[in-house]
């Protein structure tokens, strides 16, 4: 392997390492978080003279609602308007779950690329 290939290995892996603590600091805050799905809803009121009952694009909403998983099985909890504040939570773990996901790439991507030089520099036995 040349000092050039080197040096550019060097770069890639101090751009990934730089991503990573840029993710990983994304990842560590004290709020506190919801597991869900965030999710607005349009529903149907269920009177016959409602226009809704005619036109699917004449429902009632957008409603939030919030989708979470219970004893295995999927619910959607609707939020009052006193419960807004719960929204803003289930939205903070999406962000950290995605983050989360964005930092696992990027490990993954840095074990590649160091794998990649220790083949490259492998030789076979004599």
């Amino acid at each position: 392997m040349t000092a050039e290939q080197l040096s550019a290995y060097r770069k890639r892996i101090q751009v990934l390492l730089k991503q990573i603590d840029r993710l990983s600091s994304r990842c560590l805050f004290p709020d506190p978080l919801i597991r869900g799905t965030p999710v607005e809803v349009m529903r149907t009121c269920g009177k016959q003279t409602c226009k809704c009952m005619k036109d699917p694009k004449d429902r009632h909403g957008p409603y939030k609602v919030i989708a979470v998983v219970k004893d295995g099985k999927q619910r959607s909890i609707p939020l009052g308007k006193d419960k807004q504040e719960l929204w803003s939570l289930v939205q903070r773990y999406q962000f950290q779950i995605k983050k989360l996901s964005e930092l696992k790439n990027a490990a993954s991507e840095l074990v590649d690329v160091v794998w990649e030089v220790i083949e490259r520099r492998l030789q076979q036995f004599p």
